[in-house]
């Protein structure tokens, strides 16, 4: 089959239209969800294990189901995922006590890591190497695309009726993304059916030495996660910012207007200056740009900075997702994701507690203090350890 023909077909089209859709609808809920737990009582601690017992279901999970998609196949998974997920939003609403979400956190990843792992692979399976920057980061330009929509649905839900509207509006979509993927989802599969692919992953081809070590420094950038929590809360609690759930739902549509172009923009010089130029460069520079928030002095100022990091951000991002897929093969890219991904949700079980308890003691300053030096951690090492990768 033509692989050059199936990118350029509409099907690609497609499902990047459809991605619009699943992250619009996960991310509803999610400008509103530190605020909704603080008004059931969470403290910042609490609002860490939860994030932690969410990362935790995304890390048994993702390389469970993404293994299982290069066996089964992609969309059984993802439809599936998508069905169950519509079902746990709702549960958001059913009690609001901290012991109830630790449950529905970990219940919400573990539907979501059926779609998130299994979709990028699909975005290897039909894209040709050579544009595999461009596409990559036009498949995640489409779900910053998503979430401009989102963070404004979820905050004008928040402002103007209540917490619980963006969760009932959030489920409903999901609903009608499930439809919609049933019927239109490609059929490129990596499956039985298809005798070029062979029927299990062969694990002892991806854990080598340098793709170990690149998989675990994925870890690093999702402390980030529950930075932006951490920010959220400073930026609605400190009386010097005094946000409202509107105007942060609007800042984050902003940050992903932005995101969205810096992402497309990202795939097409990372075709040209190679993976790892992109993903050191990025990482620098994001660590440079935290400094910005110790010396912002309004709320303005504040927006001004998450920009500029939203704009950075996309280049590691966009680098490493197409690195991953560089570092092993096609047989191999649902395993791949899901352990990229596990990677990932390690950095927020780690990170989310321990980021929280960082801020309950010392406060927004050394938190912020501590996520320079991590990106500048995640710089170095991802320079020593791909030094000499070419592709």
């Amino acid at each position: 089959m033509d692989t050059r023909k199936i990118v350029d077909s509409p099907i690609r089209r497609v499902l990047f239209s459809q991605s619009i859709f699943h992250t619009a609808t996960s991310i509803i809920a999610n400008p509103v969800m530190p605020l909704y737990y603080r008004s059931a009582g969470a403290s910042i601690a609490e609002l860490g294990i939860i994030s932690m017992l969410n990362s935790l279901g995304y890390a048994f999970f993702e390389p469970t189901l993404g293994t299982l998609s290069d066996r089964i196949g992609r969309k059984k998974i993802v439809v599936a995922s998508l069905a169950l997920d519509s079902l746990v939003i709702f549960l958001y609403t059913i009690f609001q006590n901290v012991e109830w979400f630790y449950l529905v956190a970990f219940l919400h990843a573990a539907c979501a890591a059926g779609y998130t792992a299994p979709w990028r692979a699909l975005v290897a399976d039909i894209t040709p190497i050579e544009n595999r920057g461009r596409n990559y980061g036009a498949f995640l330009s489409v779900q910053s695309l998503g979430r401009v929509t989102g963070p404004f649905i979820g905050g004008y839900l928040a402002y103007n009726y209540n917490y619980l509207s963006a969760f009932y509006v959030s489920s409903t979509i999901m609903v009608a993304s499930t439809i919609i993927v049933t019927i239109i989802y490609p059929k490129v599969e990596t499956t039985k059916k298809n005798p070029s692919a062979p029927i299990k992953p062969n694990p002892r081809s991806i854990l080598n030495i340098r793709t170990s070590i690149f998989i675990a420094s994925r870890a690093l950038p999702f402390f980030i996660l529950f930075y932006n929590t951490i920010l959220t809360i400073t930026l609605k609690e400190n009386p010097k910012f005094n946000a409202t759930t509107e105007t942060l739902g609007l800042m984050s549509t902003t940050i992903s207007i932005v995101s969205l172009a810096a992402q497309y923009v990202s795939g097409l010089i990372l075709d040209r200056i190679g993976t790892v130029n992109i993903i050191v460069t990025g990482f620098a520079l994001d660590g440079i740009g935290y400094f910005g928030y110790l010396i912002a002095n309004d709320l303005a100022q504040m927006w001004l900075i998450r920009l500029i990091i939203g704009t950075i951000n996309p280049f590691y991002n966009t680098g490493m997702m197409v690195a991953m897929m560089e570092l092993v093969s096609r047989e191999n890219y649902g395993f791949a994701m899901g352990l990229y991904g596990l990677s990932e949700d390690i950095g927020g079980i780690i990170g989310s507690p321990l980021l929280g308890t960082i801020y309950d003691q010392y406060g927004f300053t050394i938190s912020t203090y501590f996520m320079v030096l991590l990106c500048l951690l995640s710089a170095t090492v991802v320079w020593i350890n791909m030094r000499g990768h070419k592709k």
